[in-house]
């Protein structure tokens, strides 16, 4: 019996791999997702929006790139005048036309007028960056079946519990299929990763990455992202006064190093803090969809001493309400630089916090984004650590598998699969 197991086992260690153009992708998540649409910003369902949808708009080294806009520039200080690509299709194969990319540019609530090929892209009534609403837009065709999009892949379908997309075309020794499957807690999805039932799980911190090393069929990749893990002062309860003096009082590196570690980098010589004036607790919120969140809400409760109040750790799917506590953790777009405006500006469609400035507005509305994070500093909203590192186990028969800088699973239509 005992050699017939041991021949078993040899025979199954021997056995043909799982063909490599069916090859799929099953990542855990956290958090029930979202409905997939052109227009989806919160949730994991974003990972997929990266692979159904094309931005106008995508950072690239410094700067920007597009598939969409064959080329554009500035036309004053807050225009751009730009020409649309030719040669995209959605993923019914239907060619792209101007008017789709007028419609999707104008969901976004820019103004545009069209010349032949040529389109002129101002700012909407709320006075937004064109640049950076066009980061946040997507090329999309509404159909009676759903939104279109350009990417590689395609919906297949989905719920707030799993969400499946398709390559349009199968591509040999490439991910062809992605399934994403949320669960309520990071443990639990590292959990299923590490006994196998899942070949990839997001939002690791460095902690959790030293037990993928030795995993059988698991390894860590890591990028830098788009985000910071930052400190949002809720100005319908702290005046500027007060926050100017918490942005004094507390040692920020140290909060930095207890929540994040060395991904944050050598040190900037930013320990230095004052006291904080004698008042009442101040409550703080912490989006708790990963550990870093945690430590940085309970590091800062203490650097807040004696006005450290309670922390109250909301869920995945509560929602931020940052309006009923006085401060806030969590991750926020911070590169490329001119986003800071969806969060900051009085009407900005992310600005949770209440925060008003109008000469921060002025400067964004005239495109001085150098006056405009001066303004940020001498009135702060926000207290930003270090960006944040982006840290996923995935199958380790992805042997070129990396982390988008942008969008997390940008580069994963390129990653190739080995048997």
């Amino acid at each position: 019996m005992r050699r017939f197991l041991v021949l078993c086992f040899v025979l199954a260690a021997c056995s043909r791999p799982i063909p490599r153009d069916d090859f799929t992708l099953k990542m855990a998540v956290v958090g029930a997702l979202a409905p997939l649409g052109h227009d989806v910003h919160t949730t994991a369902t974003t990972y997929a929006q990266d692979l159904v949808y094309e931005p106008i708009l995508r950072p690239e080294g410094t700067g920007l790139r597009s598939r969409v806009l064959a080329r554009w520039e500035r036309v004053g200080a807050t225009n751009l005048r730009a020409l649309v690509a030719d040669g995209l299709r959605f993923s019914d194969g239907s060619p792209v036309e101007v008017e789709d990319v007028v419609r999707s540019i104008r969901a976004a609530g820019l103004a545009v007028r069209e010349d032949k090929h040529w389109l002129e892209i101002e700012p909407g009534r709320d006075g937004l960056p064109v640049e950076a609403a066009l980061l946040m837009t997507a090329l999309f065709r509404p159909t009676p079946a759903g939104d279109l999009g350009t990417g590689p892949f395609r919906l297949v379908n989905g719920d707030e519990k799993r969400l499946a997309v398709e390559r349009v075309t199968p591509v040999p020794r490439r991910v062809n299929r992605v399934e994403i499957v949320s669960f309520p807690f990071i443990r639990e999805a590292f959990a299923r990763a590490l006994k196998g039932e899942v070949n990839a799980v997001a939002g690791l911190d460095d902690r959790q990455v030293e037990l993928v090393d030795g995993v059988p069929g698991l390894r860590a990749i890591r990028s830098r992202g788009p985000h910071a893990l930052a400190v949002i002062l809720n100005s319908r309860r702290l005046d500027p006064g007060l926050r100017r003096a918490i942005a004094d009082a507390l040692p920020l590196e140290e909060i930095e190093e207890l929540a994040q570690g060395k991904s944050c980098g050598p040190p900037s010589g930013r320990w230095h803090a004052v006291p904080l004036p004698a008042g009442p607790p101040l409550a703080i919120a912490v989006l708790a969809l990963d550990a870093p969140m945690e430590r940085a809400g309970l590091a800062i409760r203490r650097g807040l001493g004696s006005r450290g109040g309670d922390l109250v750790r909301l869920g995945p799917n509560d929602g931020w309400s940052v309006r009923q506590h006085a401060l806030g953790i969590d991750g926020v777009l911070v590169w490329p630089p001119m986003i800071g405006a969806l969060y900051w500006k009085a009407n900005g469609p992310w600005n949770v916090s209440g925060y008003s400035n109008p000469a921060y507005d002025a400067a964004v509305e005239a495109g001085n984004f150098e006056r405009a994070e001066v303004e940020l500093k001498r009135d702060p909203p926000v207290l930003f650590l270090c960006r944040r590192e982006r840290i996923a186990a995935v199958d380790a028969r992805l042997k070129d598998a990396t982390l988008g800088s942008w969008g997390l699973l940008d580069t994963l239509p390129d990653w190739e699969v080995s048997p």
